[in-house]
């Protein structure tokens, strides 16, 4: 998939595992890398915001503090 309309109808998580991108995601996420998360989301165009509301609340969202 490489257009945007492609992944228009997924969740974050849909739009991770289509891309083979959820493994290395969750590892930067879990290092709260968030450069390494910005450029990971913006493969499956998702917004930086994204990547702060995960940081701001990680247990929220799966991840461990």
């Amino acid at each position: 998939m490489t257009a945007a309309s492609d992944w228009s109808a997924m969740t974050v998580n849909e739009r991770l595992f289509a891309g083979r991108l959820l493994e290395e995601f969750d590892l930067a996420a879990k290092a709260k890398d968030r450069a390494r998360m910005i450029d990971i989301l913006a493969r499956v165009d998702v917004p930086p915001s994204t990547v702060d509301a995960i940081l701001a609340d990680p247990q929220m969202y799966g991840y461990e503090q």
